[in-house]
């Protein structure tokens, strides 16, 4: 992720995972305003670190309406 965010262009980032580990790479990205969104497989699965994160910043992959939002972009020119 070091060398993505140093050398690579990039907008922002989305991140699949439900993992703590990923914490405090979020949290940066965050402050950097690099940070897009943290799809969760299962929610109800997910690391209670991402707690303090605001709602705007996570999707459950498991949401129909998540999915939905997905395929339409997928679909996008």
């Amino acid at each position: 992720m070091k060398r993505l965010y140093l050398k690579e262009p990039f907008n922002k980032v989305v991140l699949i995972s439900g993992d703590g580990d990923y914490k405090s790479m979020v949290d940066f990205l965050i402050d950097q305003n690099r940070f897009e969104k943290l799809l969760f497989p299962k929610q109800r699965y997910a690391s209670s670190l991402y707690k303090s994160l605001g709602a705007h910043y996570f999707a459950d992959l498991s949401d129909e309406g998540t999915r939905n939002k997905i395929e339409k972009m997928k679909r996008a020119p």
